[in-house]
């Protein structure tokens, strides 16, 4: 967390493009969103790779309890589309950056 507070503090917490992060409340299995103006981006994005007995769980002000949202739905890119959306009239104009963090080379995209 210190260390993404450094990187978000050292741009001022200007987020430039719409930012979907997820999470599971431990609790009761419920699925959690976070976009680039919740209250604690940190919090929100540390929530999304609590990976279960690597990372520790966070829990926020209001008893949600969060573990890595992968554990639900792996790469939610419907949430993400969803949120593009709200900002264009048609998918052809959604371009999507989607970062992955395994050591697993990715084919080239060719479609």
């Amino acid at each position: 967390m210190d260390f993404l507070r450094g990187v978000f503090e050292e741009f001022s917490y200007d987020i430039k493009r719409k930012i979907t992060v997820s999470c599971v409340d431990v609790q009761d299995g419920s699925y959690h969103l976070f976009y680039e103006n919740t209250t604690d981006i940190v919090k929100a994005i540390t929530s999304s790779a609590s990976i279960p007995a690597i990372f520790p769980h966070q829990v926020w002000s209001d008893g949600v309890v969060c573990m890595d949202g992968g554990t639900v739905w792996n790469t939610n890119l419907v949430s993400a589309v969803e949120r593009c959306r709200e900002l264009v009239d048609d998918d052809s104009k959604i371009t999507m950056d989607i970062m992955v963090c395994d050591d697993n080379d990715l084919d080239a995209w060719t479609s």
